[in-house]
């Protein structure tokens, strides 16, 4: 701001006549008359003599470019000019300049015609083959699932090159790699049932926490909706219910049988070795079975991957409510935010269901509509504000508790029963 203000110089005179000694003094001038003030203005600014460690604002089609002289402004393209150039600049040499230009391509889609829209699939494709930076790679493929959100481009198409690469050796690729495929089923409304048995295929990579929770949400956002048949008559024969979820083939991209890692806590309940040779595997029970995991990424996705696949149709099954009232014991508030959800959503799906509860005197039964109130009223006094403003909110949503229920929680009673020791992280 200094350096675009004009620079002014005041001719200030004493009662005397004498000019002002310093930087603004008149030079070779003669002074005005006593008493008076003269404003100069120069007509240019001065040139600033350093730029670094001082704020400037790029001119339009610029950008700041921050090296060890200073600060320069260097011009990038235009999505005009680099239509003219038939995308050339994706294939520089120099990695920035590559960036530059793919940046500036996703800020310019869709394009004005389709005809540049097919050049440019087949130049990011011809890119994305040679490209070796796993950062550029991953720019690319989120451009190409962009590109596929279009209803006049070939969804099918752009889905096999970007499956193409699944055998990448980065992990960070792969989890971008079913990142698109989510951004493309879900804006085509399509499903997969290669690109779930890819992602089960990847649920044991140990190695890569976020790979695995990119695999568990593609499942859940690609995976074929339950379909019910139709008799001749057109009346409803048979749906999907809570025993009979629709099916996808479980297979590793290398045929083997794909292995649910299993903990202490798991071990129980986790599906067998000998369920997963089996042809089919019910997705949801993945999902289920990975809401125990070591990982709280991984939990966290397992259970916003079962909200997901709710919201597109599924059955949810009663064994989800156990496993949703032991996540709320866990020690990371994304898992226990998702835990309320799950349980405000099957509160009103099985109001009517009874529930055995293990107190220390006695084991009592009630409908689950009514424990899992009790639940979300004991979320209201978690530890993290995020999760007490959630199960504040999801109170309102419960339908048809008992009367008596809701006088407790009023008065407390409620809340000051199911009030459990809080754990060491949140100590």
């Amino acid at each position: 701001l200094f350096w675009e203000m004009k620079r002014t110089r005041v001719e200030a005179f004493a009662d005397s006549g004498a000019p002002m000694m310093g930087p603004y003094a008149p030079l070779g001038r003669a002074g005005p008359p006593q008493g008076a003030v003269t404003i100069v203005i120069d007509p240019e600014p001065a040139p600033p003599a350093r730029t670094q460690g001082m704020m400037m604002r790029p001119a339009r089609g610029t950008s700041l470019e921050y090296t060890s002289s200073g600060i320069t402004a260097v011009r990038r393209p235009t999505i005009r000019a680099l239509i003219e150039t038939r995308f050339q600049a994706i294939h520089a040499v120099v990695p920035k300049d590559r960036t530059q230009a793919l940046l500036v391509i996703k800020r310019g889609l869709p394009l004005p015609q389709a005809d540049y829209t097919s050049l440019l699939t087949e130049v990011l494709k011809a890119q994305l083959e040679a490209e070796k930076d796993s950062n550029i790679k991953c720019l690319i493929l989120s451009i190409l699932s962009k590109i596929a959100q279009d209803p006049s481009v070939d969804a099918l198409y752009i889905s096999n090159i970007i499956m193409d690469h699944i055998s990448c050796k980065s992990s960070k690729v792969r989890g971008q790699i079913f990142k698109s495929m989510q951004t493309i089923c879900l804006a085509r409304q399509i499903s997969s049932r290669a690109v779930v048995a890819k992602a089960l295929g990847f649920l044991n990579n140990f190695e890569d926490q976020n790979l695995r929770r990119q695999c568990l949400l593609c499942i859940a956002n690609t995976c074929e909706q339950p379909q019910q048949a139709s008799d001749t008559t057109g009346t409803k024969t048979s749906g999907t219910s809570a025993g009979d979820l629709h099916r996808v083939d479980l297979k590793k991209p290398n045929g083997e049988a794909f292995d649910v890692p299993t903990t202490t806590t798991t071990k129980a309940t986790a599906l067998t070795h000998a369920t997963l040779l089996d042809s089919t595997v019910q997705p949801l029970h993945v999902l289920a079975e990975f809401t125990s995991d070591p990982d709280a990424r991984v939990r966290t996705a397992a259970l916003k991957g079962v909200l997901i696949m709710h919201k597109r149709g599924f059955v949810l099954e009663m064994l989800l409510y156990a496993r949703a009232v032991e996540a709320l014991k866990d020690d990371y508030e994304e898992v226990r935010a998702e835990a309320v959800k799950l349980i405000a959503t099957l509160s009103n799906m099985y109001s009517d269901h009874i529930v055995s509860l293990n107190d220390k005197h006695e084991k009592t039964k009630l409908r689950l509509v009514d424990d899992g109130f009790m639940k979300i009223c004991s979320a209201s006094l978690d530890p993290s504000p995020s999760v007490r403003e959630l199960a504040s909110r999801l109170l309102g949503s419960i339908r048809n508790v008992k009367i008596g229920y809701l006088l407790q929680t009023v008065s407390k009673e409620v809340l000051n029963k199911r009030r459990g020791p809080s754990s060491a992280r949140n100590k």
